[in-house]
C-alpha cells in the first residue's frame, strides 16, 4: 500500500477545539444555542453606507478594495484606533504601536510567536480561555496553569513568581483576560495592578486579552494594564471588534503592543495574514466612530437576559447545594454543576434531551462546570424565553438525577 507521511504530532497533541467539538457532537437544526460567545446585534448603522459605497461600480472597479495593502492596518481603521484606546483605555501613543488582525484570535497567535520560542512556558489561569491554549500547544509553548480562587474565579498575583521559579527560567509571558472567558470575572484594578507589577519586575511580558472590555455589569469597571506607564514596556493589549460591535463574522481584531516588538511583530503579521481585508477594516473604522456609548446601550440590553439565566441557575442547580460566582463581566454564567455531574455528560443530557448547545468547563480546564452564554438570544424574544425555558428544563433534570443517583 501507499506510505502515507505522518500528521504532526504537535498539532494532534493539541487539545480540541472546543466550539467546534461540541458543534460536530450535538448540533442539529432548530437548537437552543447557547455555546458561543456571540452578541445577538448587528453592526452600527454607519457600516452600511461603507458597504453600499463599496458595491458602486466606481469603488468595485477601482483598485484599494482588490489589492494588498499596508500590513499594519487601513488608516482610517488605525487612526479610530489610536483615538479610541486614549479616550476609553487611557492608553496614549507613545511608545506604542498598532497592527489591525484577522480577530483576537490571530491577534494572540501573533503576540506569542513575537513574545515566546518553542519550550518557553507562559502561565495561564484557569478557567482560561480554550483557545489560548490551544494556540500555546501548536506553537509549542507549555502552559503552565495555575486555579484561580474558586470562590471568586480570580487569579493570585502571588503565583506568578512561583510560575517562574517552578519552571526553571523558562516562563517567559503572563496570560490575563479580563473580563474572563469562561468566568466572566472582572479582575479589579487593584489586583490587576498588583499582577502586572509582579510580572514586571520578573522581566515577564503580559499579554492581556480584553475583547470583553465593554462588557460589565454590577458596577464593575474594566482596566487596561498598558495605562499603566510604568508597565507599557511589557503590556501587549489584545481588542476583537467581534463582540462590541458585532462583527464576528468580518474577523477584525487589533494589538497595542511596545514599540521594541515592531520588527517581529510586522514580520508575524506579513507572513501570516498579510493584512485584515480591506472592506472589513473600512467597516470597523466606521463601527468604532459610533463610539463607546452605543455599545454601552447594547450591553445594558443584556441585563434582563442574564438575571432571568441566572435566576434558572438559582431555582435548579443551586438547589442541590452547588452554589455559582456570579462573574460581573463578559457574556457568560460560568455554572457550577452538582457534585458527582460530569460536565461531559450534562452537555450530553442538554443537547440530546433538550436541545441547548452549552460547553463543558473542562474544555477551559475547570471540571464541573457549564459555559452559558447569555447573548445569543435577543432579550425579550420568542428565541429567548424558549431557551431559556428549555435550559431551565435540562438543568432541573439534571439536579434532580443528582439528587436521585448521586451524579449523571
Amino acid at each position: 500500500g501507499r506510505l502515507l507521511p505522518p500528521i504532526s504530532a504537535t498539532a494532534l497533541a493539541a487539545a480540541p477545539a472546543a466550539i467546534e467539538e461540541v458543534y460536530r457532537s450535538y448540533w442539529r437544526p432548530g437548537m437552543h444555542n447557547l455555546a458561543p460567545g456571540l452578541p445577538y446585534w448587528p453592526p452600527p448603522s454607519a457600516t452600511r453606507s461603507v458597504l453600499a459605497e463599496a458595491a458602486t461600480a466606481e469603488a468595485f472597479g477601482g483598485r484599494e478594495l482588490h489589492c494588498y495593502a499596508d500590513v499594519r492596518g487601513h488608516p482610517s481603521l488605525l487612526d479610530a484606533i489610536g483615538r479610541k484606546l486614549l479616550r476609553e483605555n487611557r492608553v496614549p501613543p507613545e511608545g506604542r504601536r498598532l497592527v489591525v488582525t484577522t480577530g483576537a484570535n490571530q491577534a494572540f497567535v501573533s503576540t506569542l510567536m513575537a513574545t515566546c520560542a518553542p519550550g518557553d512556558a507562559a502561565l495561564v489561569f484557569a478557567p482560561y480561555y480554550f483557545t489560548h491554549v490551544v494556540a500555546m500547544q501548536l506553537l509549542g509553548i507549555r502552559p503552565h496553569v495555575v486555579s484561580c480562587d474558586p470562590e471568586t474565579l480570580l487569579p493570585d498575583p502571588a503565583a506568578v513568581a512561583r510560575a517562574v521559579t517552578a519552571e526553571g527560567g523558562r516562563l517567559r509571558a503572563l496570560v490575563l483576560t479580563s473580563p474572563g472567558n469562561p468566568s466572566g470575572a472582572v479582575i479589579p484594578e487593584r489586583m490587576l495592578r498588583a499582577l502586572v507589577d509582579e510580572a514586571v519586575r520578573l522581566g515577564l511580558w503580559v499579554i492581556s486579552d480584553e475583547a470583553y472590555e465593554h462588557f460589565v455589569f454590577d458596577g464593575a469597571a474594566h482596566y487596561s494594564p498598558a495605562a499603566d506607564v510604568r508597565a507599557r514596556d511589557n503590556v501587549l493589549c489584545l481588542f476583537t471588534m467581534s463582540k462590541s460591535y458585532g462583527m464576528a463574522g468580518w474577523r477584525v481584531g487589533y494589538v497595542s503592543y511596545p514599540e521594541r516588538l515592531d520588527e517581529v511583530m510586522l514580520k508575524i503579521q506579513d507572513t501570516v495574514p498579510t493584512h485584515a481585508t480591506t472592506l472589513a477594516q473600512q467597516l470597523a473604522a466606521a463601527a468604532l466612530d459610533e463610539g463607546a456609548d452605543w455599545v454601552r446601550a447594547r450591553v445594558a440590553s443584556l441585563e434582563p437576559t442574564r438575571a432571568a439565566l441566572w435566576a434558572v441557575v438559582r431555582e435548579t442547580l443551586e438547589l442541590t447545594g452547588a452554589h455559582s460566582v456570579r462573574g460581573t463581566g463578559a457574556l457568560y454564567a460560568f455554572v457550577r454543576l452538582p457534585v458527582g455531574v460530569s460536565d461531559e455528560e450534562a452537555v450530553r443530557v442538554l443537547a440530546d434531551a433538550h436541545s441547548v448547545l452549552v460547553l463543558p468547563g473542562s474544555s477551559a480546564g475547570m471540571a464541573g462546570h457549564l459555559r452559558i452564554s447569555f447573548a445569543s438570544v435577543e432579550p425579550g424574544s420568542e428565541a429567548a424565553t424558549a431557551a431559556l425555558g428549555a435550559l431551565r428544563a435540562g438543568l432541573d433534570a439534571i439536579a434532580a438525577s443528582s439528587r436521585r443517583v448521586g451524579g449523571l
